[in-house]
């Protein structure tokens, strides 16, 4: 039986061109095909722990240098190690491996490659031809075949089992191996005849050994295996595949007669499909690079044909080619959940999809509420979310997506008829790990519509029942940068008519109508429509007034702002335009997103006062099992706002609180980069909590996330390669700023810092380059033109820095000239080649307004003091274009010195022009002193006699005086009574 099944062996291997092509590939050292009669004495590669050192210096009749294949692999070892993410490093252990013939170490590193990636044919192919000794070889060919489906994997599978055809059932083994090979791989149309001829070979073979003797009468199992060959001829004819009609050709040959009709349709059928199906594979086989959109129009042909098995073959083959195209794996994810498919099909792709693409949330996800659906354990279900977590992801959209599937599972898990209090506190808890993760990762982008903290208080408030904490955190939400944001309050106020009562709704409505700043009609017609239906005439009433004060305000704010805009266009005609009102206007709301409505009532700002949160009591509910026992944080109204986080577009009313610089502008707002580790109180996003996250191994969310500045405190030569940049138009895009500043030397990274609601610049951003050389070539751009706009460029400071610092030197500095009364058409060249005829001249600038425009003021430096002492002389009192100027030298004061002390300082400079007296004269002459205390100068010699009179006068009226000391109103009192 023996010699029997290797002659059928070896019959079946040849007689398919494919398979054997398949079994040459590993000899002839292209890492493809398996081949099973290559026996373990041919191959050195699998001689493993039997090998000697004499061995491995000879491989293929080349000596090998053991020690520097030691150390490549010591060195490829520390590097996976080190990041175990680098496929190629893999690739080049194994290899190097290989060519020692250490299968033990071998074996290790390919397992520890396989748990991290999923391995190529040819990798398998490798590794089964060295384990061909190996007892566990049908273990690793299921794992081989669940990588990808493989023609050439599927006939290791046939090989390997046809190793076992003397044992009692292992005929039948070859048949089952066969008959699952055939499921997955035997409708690949290019591919697949491979398989059915060699299984209709290794059953004809069988029925070879079944011929009965001559004479015999029994032929029972004879006509039985003559049955079976024919039927799975049948089978093959009514497939479409390539290479049919040579099969056709065999049966007929086969059958030596005419061939029934039932199978002679099934054929032409078949055949008529392939007909339709051959221009596809001719184009998948000249698609070159545009391969994947041949597939795709392959697969939705199919699709529309509505052969399912043909369909998921096809699918398969598409993934074995490109396996990293995500929307690839997405398209057949869902179309497997469309068909109902079973966990045994739909869970193994899930499984390969986020092998391949596992930085693909929505795989993730799709995994998640597949294993859901099949009812697996929530071990399984939060071991997949904390796989899916530590893997990564790029933005911050796709870690909420994952938390938001995450708290969806937990939240329909609960059964809430029954004990739950174990469950929702698990809930719970994943709100605000979720919470806590997202900010500390991204800040308020983590989750800009707080959409998490809205979903936890619609839990609290349906199921829970549990209205004080719903409120809570809703009004975390309005207090986070949503205060006058009317869509936000609207939710809230559906929220509360669908949860709530009556009282709580009413006193949201005029909180509302109080708050809003952008729509004010939207609150205001839900606010009737609230009392038309749940208030009487008086309430109605008073809402009609209420909101008719309101509209009043509104549209007297829009007439001024309109007036603001028509004025602003006039100059602009003129070329005359106001500075302070084109900085104004270049925030205004953009009135296309919105043409049915009116201009809206005024930017989105936040008030002045703002409560930090605070720790409070925990909040109890008359619920029972759904009470709040986390961490729960409210507002101190005792602490104010340090930050303005976000800017809105619309328009700037004239009684709003805005941050003004000495000449008029809004001060831009800190940037992102280089916030203080201590966030403010009112930034923290709804449901923040400190609490140690349960999936952070009892890490506090600070201790998980480093801030930036506490980062960067100690990297001194990285923030010294940053700069900041300001003043910039909110129409400059990065790529400008690139391209602009690319002058100075390769750019690293540029950020510009977005309002997080509108998506449009704030003005202001950083700049990060390769090292510092370039950032310092980058300062001497400072004040260059970006759309007509002077950017200012400094160096990139903490904010703890920045508040003690200030850019430019104070005091008396003797080789700088400060210049005033210039003409505003003045530029910085015309200037210096004034002054450059009495000196050498280093540096000028010149004074500006943010918008570009001159104040007339400028400074000017020389080489030396003798040429500013020389200028001012000459310059000071001249006439340039018109306007007389007035030349000093530079003496700035003290910055943020008091002005008693501005003036006891000042000591006139050389050519600083007559004392403004002005407002000298504006003071009263009166004598505020009572004419009872008023005494006559002395003369200067009697001055020393009097101080001693009047120290005994004081004495004699009960004044004890201290020489120098102000006189009280004791004093006062004790001196009039002795009169």
């Amino acid at each position: 039986m023996a010699s029997f099944v290797d002659e059928m062996e070896t019959e079946v291997l040849s007689s398919s061109p494919e398979a054997s092509a398949a079994n040459e590939g590993p000899n002839d050292g292209d890492g493809g095909g398996g081949g099973s009669e290559s026996s373990p004495s041919d191959d050195s590669s699998s001689s493993g722990d039997d090998s000697d050192d004499s061995d491995a210096e000879e491989k293929d009749g080349k000596t090998v240098d053991v020690g520097q294949v030691e150390s490549e692999i010591a060195s490829l070892q520390a590097e996976i190690d080190a990041n175990p993410y680098i496929y190629d490093k893999h690739t080049q252990l194994i290899s190097a491996l290989r060519t020692l013939g250490d299968l033990e170490r071998l074996r290790a590193a390919r397992e520890r490659m396989s748990t991290l990636f999923p391995l190529s044919e040819a990798l398998w192919l490798e590794w089964l031809k060295d384990e061909e000794e190996n007892p566990d070889k049908a273990k690793l060919l299921e794992r081989a075949t669940a990588d990808y489906s493989s023609i050439n994997l599927w006939m290791e599978c046939v090989y390997h089992s046809m190793r076992g055809m003397t044992e009692p059932d292992g005929i039948e083994n070859v048949r089952r191996t066969f008959e699952k090979a055939l499921s997955v791989v035997g409708l690949n149309v290019a591919k697949g005849v491979t398989v059915w001829d060699a299984y209709r070979e290794f059953e004809i073979a069988i029925l070879a050994g079944l011929q009965p003797q001559p004479g015999s009468t029994d032929t029972k199992d004879f006509d039985a295996q003559l049955n079976r060959v024919t039927k799975l001829f049948k089978r093959q004819l009514s497939i479409p595949l390539i290479g049919m009609e040579n099969a056709f050709k065999e049966y007929k040959a086969w059958i030596e007669g005419d061939v029934d009709a039932e199978t002679q349709r099934n054929y032409n059928k078949a055949l008529s499909v392939l007909e339709e199906l051959r221009p596809f594979e001719k184009s998948l086989k000249e698609s070159g690079s545009q391969q994947l959109e041949v597939y795709n129009k392959y697969i939705a042909s199919e699709i529309s044909y509505g052969n399912s098995a043909r369909i998921q073959c096809l699918f398969e083959r598409a993934i074995e080619e490109n396996c990293l195209i995500p929307e690839l794996w997405t398209q057949y994810t869902e179309y497997l959940e469309r068909k109902k498919n079973p966990a045994e099909i739909l869970l193994p792709v899930y499984r390969r999809s986020v092998r391949n693409c596992p930085w693909v949330v929505n795989l993730w996800v799709g995994f998640m509420r597949a294993l859901e659906t099949f009812g697996r354990p929530k071990e399984e279900i939060k071991g997949l979310f904390n796989e899916a977590m530590a893997v990564g992801f790029a933005q911050a959209s796709e870690y909420l997506e994952l938390w938001t599937a995450y708290v969806d599972f937990l939240k329909r898990r609960i059964d809430w008829q029954v004990e739950h209090k174990s469950q929702l506190e698990e809930l719970r808890n994943a709100f605000e790990d979720a919470i806590n993760q997202l900010y500390q990762s991204y800040h308020l982008n983590g989750d800009p519509k707080c959409s998490l903290s809205k979903y936890w208080a619609f839990v609290e408030a349906k199921f829970c029942h549990n209205m004080s904490k719903s409120r809570e955190l809703w009004s975390q939400i309005l207090q986070s940068g949503y205060e006058a944001d009317s869509q936000v309050w609207l939710e809230y106020i559906n929220h509360e008519r669908a949860f709530g009562d009556v009282k709580h709704c009413r006193k949201l409505l005029q909180r509302a109508l109080n708050s809003v700043q952008d729509w004010p009609e939207v609150i205001c017609d839900a606010f009737l429509r609230f009392e038309r239906e749940e208030g009487d005439l008086n309430h109605f009433q008073a809402a009609s007034l209420m909101c008719r004060d309101k509209m009043k305000l509104a549209e007297a704010w829009r007439a001024e702002e309109a007036k603001k805009k028509t004025k602003l266009a006039e100059q602009k005609k003129k070329g005359k335009a106001n500075t302070k009102w084109e900085k104004s206007s270049l925030t205004r709301h953009d009135e296309s997103k919105s043409p049915e409505m009116l201009q809206p009532l005024r930017p989105y700002q936040r008030s002045k006062k703002k409560e930090p949160l605070k720790k409070s009591d925990d909040v109890k509910d008359s619920s029972g099992s759904c009470s709040v026992d986390a961490v729960v944080y409210v507002r101190d109204t005792k602490q104010k706002r340090k930050l303005d986080e976000i800017s809105s577009p619309p328009t700037i009313p004239p009684e709003a609180a805005r941050v003004l610089d000495k000449e008029g502008f809004k001060i831009p707002p800190p940037p992102l980069i280089g916030e203080t580790s201590k966030s403010p109180a009112h930034l923290l996003p709804p449901g923040f909590s400190t609490r140690p996250s349960l999936s952070s191994g009892g890490k506090s969310p600070a201790e998980l996330t480093e801030p930036p500045t506490k980062r960067m405190k100690g990297e001194t030569s990285e923030r010294m390669s940053i700069i900041f940049i300001s003043n910039l138009d909110y129409s400059v895009s990065v790529e400008q700023i690139r391209e602009v500043f690319s002058k100075a030397g390769q750019i690293k990274e540029v950020q510009l810092a977005m309002n997080h609601k509108t998506q449009v610049s704030r003005g202001f951003g950083h700049i990060e380059f390769v090292d510092e050389l370039t950032a310092g070539e980058a300062l001497k751009m400072d004040r260059i033109s970006i759309n007509g706009r002077p950017v200012f460029v400094s160096k990139f400071e903490p904010e703890e820095s920045r508040r003690s610092k200030f850019r430019f030197d104070v005091g008396l500095e003797k080789r700088k000239l400060f210049v005033r009364g210039l003409p505003l058409s003045l530029t910085e060249e015309q200037l210096k080649t004034e002054f450059s005829k009495h000196g050498k001249v280093s540096a000028v600038r010149l004074v500006t307004y943010r918008n570009g425009k001159s104040k007339g003021l400028a400074y000017v430096e020389y080489e030396t003091e003798d040429s500013a002492s020389q200028a001012v002389l000459k310059m000071d009192g001249q006439v340039i274009d018109g306007s007389e100027i007035s030349v000093a030298i530079s003496n700035p004061p003290p910055r943020n010195a008091p002005l008693s002390d501005k003036q006891s300082t000042f000591v006139p400079s050389l050519g600083g022009g007559k004392k403004d007296n002005r407002n000298a004269a504006a003071r009263t002459q009166l004598s505020l002193v009572p004419r009872a205390l008023q005494r006559k100068a002395l003369p200067t010699d009697e001055k020393e006699g009097s101080s001693s009179k009047a120290k005994q006068t004081s004495s004699e009226n009960g004044i004890d005086q201290k020489e120098g000391s102000p006189m009280t109103n004791t004093d006062f009192r004790n001196m009039l009574l002795k009169k």
